[in-house]
């Protein structure tokens, strides 16, 4: 039941009317748990006559996965891909794991995206609802970002539920943002006698109900569904202290305390599958000796619902008391059984999670696991995800060589990512661990060029040219690289002869053959000192190989 919401309910159809009449909007609704922000979405879904919508609703857990959320939202409307142009299909294909491989260039996804939306509403307006969308993973937040700011002149709307004081929030300039405030008098009563109508509440404590829930919404009807008829009724006094939060979640850890074992094993299950899609999870119900239907008789008890092939938890606090009422091995053995059941090649970066998940001290089949979804992450541009899944390699790697390995490729994807301080804790991490060899050539060189992005350009400048000229017998072609960054930070600080001086040492490491780094950085440095005519045909020469680099792969990041 929806009540007390009009002003934010006229909103959201005024951005439904606006986009009837071709004239797209965007429109964020943000609040705390249990405000009612789902219940507007569903309130606007019904609403959207005539429209085709289009929908996700992100968990924790498939934060770190790269496109999850994008890939739910336009799976529907695949059959129109025919209809994006041929550079931005063959990318969102990539990115969406359905093709092979392409050039590595989100911005063309992103573009695709869009395209795909647009020609989606050619034949009908279209409502994109983005449920919990403060868990999006980060490529797909980027991508909707990206076509909120273009949907101006497009039969298309898009409806956002975010936390209040979400890790990741959804800014847009011009875009619509209603802050949910709680429900006032007399809405929060008229609420409450229509969830109490079957056990109508004292007026003591329905006087306290409501003081207590301060406007929630959930709170308000999970309340009373924790108590006692005597608690009800007045003749018993309620548990104290009783706090919404608290009360919330100890309403439901108290009905599902009540679950029989099958019912409640299954609803672990749900807690911790990655998507809630009912055929990996009712497969692995079955390793598990469960059935499906112990599923409908946890959504018969009011925790979760059955729609849409998912198995949705009915709110999000559920999962913090599944997880926290079940025990280690038996999550574990839930997270075994669904990756049991995923599809090595196709659920990749699914599995691995679930592995992992499952998973006690060094593992190398997790680990490697981990490192082929974190490859295919970043193969699709999902390089924030693609960091996370080498990070957590590193933890279930051995020897220290391959940890080691697995926390460099982390940094170079946290900097690809555009996180240059994420990458250097992890590059920190790795160096304090003493590497040797290669890896310390190549830690050494990303840790000195990220202290020159943190403006410590004297201090990088001599990590680089140390480094450089230890590595120098064994890798004469990093070590130039090394030199070329060495004279980036002296280029930066206006000392341009000494640039063009490691330029040119970087040159007689490799007298033939220069790759297109170290040529660009000499071109760089001659025209810096002065020497622009010297450049020109050094430029001339790298051009097709800068036009093949994409800006924001870890490789397109360290071009100068």
């Amino acid at each position: 039941m929806l009540v007390g919401r009009s002003g934010e309910r006229a909103e959201i159809r005024a951005a439904l009317d606006e986009a009837r009449s071709g004239r797209g909007r965007a429109v964020v609704l943000r609040g705390p748990p249990g405000i009612g922000k789902t219940a507007l979405l569903e309130d606007a879904v019904r609403d959207a006559e005539a429209f085709r919508v289009l929908r996700t609703r992100s968990t924790e857990s498939e934060a770190g996965l790269a496109f999850a959320g994008l890939s739910d939202l336009v799976a529907p409307v695949l059959e129109c891909l025919p209809a994006v142009p041929t550079p931005q299909r063959a990318a969102l294909r990539a990115a969406l794991a359905l093709g092979p491989p392409a050039a590595p260039d989100r911005f063309a996804a992103y573009s695709a995206a869009l395209s795909l939306i647009g020609a989606v509403a050619a034949d009908s307006p279209v409502l994109i609802v983005l449920d919990d969308a403060h868990w999006l993973d980060a490529p797909t937040r980027e991508a909707l970002v990206f076509c909120a700011r273009r949907i101006e002149d497009e039969p298309i709307a898009i409806l956002a539920a975010s936390r209040e004081l979400a890790p990741e929030r959804i800014d847009v300039p011009g875009v619509a943002e209603l802050i949910l405030a709680p429900l006032a008098p007399p809405a929060d009563g008229e609420l409450l006698q229509a969830a109490t109508a079957g056990a109508p509440l004292a007026p003591a404590v329905a006087r306290e109900v409501l003081a207590v829930a301060a406007g929630n919404p959930l709170a308000i009807v999970e309340l009373p569904r924790a108590m006692s008829g005597d608690e009800r009724a007045g003749r018993a006094a309620l548990p104290r202290p009783l706090r919404a939060g608290e009360a919330i979640a100890g309403a439901y850890r108290r009905r599902i305390e009540g679950l029989a074992p099958g019912p409640r094993s299954a609803l672990t299950a749900a807690a911790v599958s990655v998507d809630g899609a009912l055929g990996p999870l009712t497969s692995a119900l079955g390793e598990l000796g469960l059935a499906r239907d112990d599923l409908v008789a946890a959504e018969e008890a009011g925790f979760l619902a059955l729609e849409d092939e998912r198995a949705m938890l009915r709110h999000p606090v559920l999962r913090p008391v599944l997880l926290e009422l079940s025990a280690p091995a038996e999550r574990r053995a839930a997270h075994r059984a669904i990756a049991a059941v995923l599809d090595p090649e196709r659920d990749l970066e699914q599995r691995a999670w679930h592995l992992a998940e499952a998973a006690v001290g060094p593992d190398p089949d997790v680990a490697e696991a981990l490192e082929g979804a974190a490859a295919r992450a970043a193969g699709r541009t999902g390089y924030a995800a693609a960091a996370a899944l080498f990070e957590r390699a590193a933890a279930f790697s051995e020897p220290p060589e391959r940890a080691g390995g697995d926390l460099l490729a982390s940094a170079q994807m946290w900097f690809a990512a555009g996180d240059p301080p994420r990458a250097a804790a992890v590059v920190e991490r790795l160096w304090e661990a003493g590497p040797a060899g290669a890896l310390r050539t190549e830690t050494a060189h990303l840790r000195g060029f990220l202290t020159m992005l943190s403006s410590r350009s004297d201090e990088a400048f001599s990590l680089l040219v140390r480094e450089a000229r230890r590595a120098r017998p064994r890798d004469p072609a990093r070590a130039a690289q090394m030199l070329c960054d060495a004279g980036l930070t002296r280029a930066m600080a206006g000392r341009c002869r000494e640039a063009l001086r490691c330029m040119q040492e970087a040159a007689s490491y490799l007298p033939a053959g220069q790759p297109p780094q170290l040529l660009g950085s000499f071109a760089a440095a001659l025209t810096l000192s002065g020497r622009g005519r010297e450049a020109r045909p050094l430029f001339a020469r790298i051009e097709g190989y800068l036009e093949a680099v994409e800006p924001l792969s870890p490789e397109g990041q360290t071009v100068v």
